[in-house]
């Protein structure tokens, strides 16, 4: 059973982000089903043409495509589908990696499926790469954490 679309609430809750997060176009779109069900389009896709947003816009996501591409790949390890630790070469016919150095152990699905936290890159690259980290690195290991600007205090 497919629940119904609130059109004018959706509507009211879009104008109620663009007052707080101004943008030049943007579009959403509800879908149920596996059609779109409802869609609003806000503002231009190209500023200089003028050309307002509609179904057809394409935007470039940048970043959040690494975390869809996560979540993929967690749904399929959920299923039994994948080894998280099994070499990506193994699952990709399109592409070949190619390490960067022949010391390197193989990339693995958890790769880009885990987010290191703060702090975690140099103990990840050393881990995963068999790389020392940078002196920069080191020296604020043995100092400690930064300490807060006088301002934040």
């Amino acid at each position: 059973m497919t629940a119904s679309i609130d059109a004018p609430a959706l509507r009211s809750k879009v104008g109620e982000i663009l007052s707080s997060w101004p943008t030049a176009g943007l579009a959403v779109g509800v879908v149920s089903g596996g059609s779109l069900a409802w869609f609003h389009g806000h503002g231009v896709a190209d500023i200089e043409a003028g050309t307002p947003v509609d179904r057809d816009t394409v935007f470039r996501i940048a970043s959040v495509t690494k975390t869809i591409t996560a979540v993929a790949i967690m749904q399929l390890w959920e299923r039994g589908l994948i080894d998280l630790d099994a070499p990506a070469s193994g699952y990709l016919r399109a592409y070949r990696l190619v390490p960067a150095s022949p010391g390197f152990r193989p990339v693995t699905l958890r790769h880009p499926a885990a987010r290191p936290r703060p702090g975690d890159r140099c103990r990840r690259v050393r881990q995963h790469r068999a790389v020392q980290p940078a002196r920069r690195d080191r020296t604020r290991r043995q100092r400690g954490p930064a300490q807060p600007a006088a301002a934040a205090r």
